[in-house]
């Protein structure tokens, strides 16, 4: 409240001198997550039982805590876990589990350099310690860099025993038990309920403590570049699975929502009216197209939207931009401002993506913000829909700084259930044109055809008949010839041909004399 970092003691009994007003407030209980001491529990304005001898204060600090504690594991397996021990004052004393949790655990083990904590055991399981319990109801909210910046009881107050004391279990590296997550009950895939999946079972989470920080982890499990809201109170109705995980505390920067602090998987006090959503950014948008499919390539950066610099752009990164959008693939990867120039900052250059990403931003580029280009060379996409999904798409256009292959029946027949993209040089923007096109030239391409193939066939039939004409005459010829041939023949020879009219014999020639009288 009063701009400090932290509290390093909460002094008592009026040790500043005793006040001469009113005594507002008493038996005040803070979880030190409150950003106004009147949110935390008390008995109620004016409400009280004490005198000025019993006027409390403070006294804080900025920066690092200035009594810090130091910590250790005892008697675990390795150095990853055991009993948490604190250095207090020259002597190690142990912790009393009342309200111990992954959260605190958490702060234990980064202060001992590890990445995350996987366990907060309680009831003594690493044994119950010999030493002095220095502290009790530790309250941490997982973001502490020392225990000491958490909330507790004063330095050596409590009210259990050592069967009590606390332990942590550490890890390093990417979470063991990553959880999976998925949007339920949202008008489409970037809003929903969110579910995670935690030994191969899908539970909901509970809204206790769930904020922006946390809907922004999830929303990059996913692949989107942000999340707008986070929901409570099951917005997007209630889910019927257990209920896997509550107080829920990111700091918005981890890959896994296993990573974030939280009571533990399947620890909660909630019901499914408490289940809670998110609202994620597509973090990608096109803008100065003519259509929704087309246009500069502008991505959201810490709330800011800046370009992308053509360096390397190719295909396969116009795709994972086109279905990062919701399209069915890339028709171009365009360089060069082709929709005109950003006025923002360019955020990615070199971008190399392999075209299997689900996000832009996890291809390979030189950084954010990191470049050596101008706005004349921001990259532009145009994205495959429906209505490009004939062969009217595919242009022969002829353009510098575009590479170019033909279709293929196997593009083809995969746009519709893959991301198979042809890339187009100097690519066409106007598909209400084509379309037109088409409907006057496949009239005009069918009609040619219908005459073509009744032309062949009237000169097939011309050059049928004069064929067998020919043969009819060929045929005629050779019959005469064998005719006169074999006449030839039989005037020489006895034999009768039964093929021919009968030969009768030939008549006496009677000479008659004249007698001259």
């Amino acid at each position: 409240m009063l701009g400090f970092d932290g509290a390093s003691d909460a002094p008592r009994s009026a040790r500043f001198g005793q006040g001469s007003g009113r005594i507002i407030i008493d038996v005040v209980g803070c979880d030190g997550t409150e950003l106004n001491v009147a949110e935390c529990i008390q008995r109620g304005v004016g409400v009280h039982y004490c005198g000025h001898d019993e006027d409390a204060g403070a006294i804080c600090y900025n920066g690092a805590h200035p009594n810090p504690f130091e910590i250790r594991l005892v008697d675990g397996s390795s150095s990853a876990e055991g009993r948490v021990e604190v250095l207090y004052d020259g002597s190690w004393g142990t912790i009393c589990d009342n309200g111990w949790d992954l959260r605190d655990a958490r702060v234990v083990c980064k202060m001992l350099g590890f990445d995350g904590a996987l366990d907060a055991p309680n009831s003594a399981r690493f044994g119950q310690g010999s030493e002095d319990i220095l502290l009790d109801f530790v309250g941490c909210d997982g973001t502490e860099e020392n225990l000491a910046d958490c909330a507790y009881l004063l330095i050596g107050v409590h009210y259990y025993g050592h069967g009590q004391a606390v332990g942590a279990i550490c890890s390093s590296g990417a979470h063991p038990n990553s959880v999976g997550v998925r949007l339920v009950g949202g008008s489409d895939s970037s809003e929903g309920r969110v579910e995670i999946r935690y030994n191969g079972t899908w539970g909901t989470v509970c809204n206790n403590g769930w904020d922006l920080q946390d809907a922004k982890v999830v929303c990059r499990m996913l692949g989107f570049g942000d999340a707008s809201t986070a929901p409570v109170s099951s917005q997007f109705g209630e889910g019927s699975d257990d209920i896997l995980l509550s107080h829920v505390g990111c700091d918005g920067t981890e890959d896994n929502l296993a990573d974030c602090v939280n009571l533990g998987f399947g620890v909660h006090n909630c019901r499914h009216i408490e289940d809670a959503g998110v609202t994620c950014l597509l973090g990608v948008r096109l803008v100065g197209g003519a259509y929704e499919y087309e246009g500069r390539v502008e991505i959201l950066h810490e709330g800011s939207w800046g370009t992308i610099c053509d360096d390397l752009w190719d295909l396969d990164d116009a795709k994972v931009v086109c279905r990062q959008l919701g399209f069915d693939g890339a028709v171009a990867a365009l360089p060069q401002a082709r929709f005109g120039q950003g006025s923002g900052d360019i955020f990615l250059d070199s971008v190399q993506c392999n075209g299997t990403e689900t996000s832009i931003r996890d291809c390979k580029h030189k950084g954010i913000g990191v470049h050596d280009c101008v706005h004349k060379e921001d990259a532009s996409v145009s994205c495959m829909h429906a209505a490009h999904l004939d062969l009217t798409s595919y242009s022969n256009f002829e353009a510098s700084g575009v590479t170019t292959r033909r279709p293929t029946t196997d593009d083809l027949a995969s746009a519709a259930n893959d991301t198979t993209v042809v890339a187009l040089s100097n690519y066409n923007s106007t598909p209400i044109l084509m379309s037109n096109l088409t409907l006057i030239l496949v009239p005009c391409v069918l009609l040619f055809s219908i005459i073509l193939v009744s032309s062949c066939a009237c000169c097939l039939c011309i050059i049928r008949k004069r064929r067998v004409a020919k043969d009819v005459n060929d045929h005629i010829y050779m019959d005469v010839t064998n005719i006169v041939s074999k006449h030839s023949l039989s005037a020489d020879s006895a034999y009768q041909d039964l093929n021919t009219p009968p030969r009768l014999p030939d008549r006496q020639k009677t000479v008659c004399a004249s007698s001259r009288l």
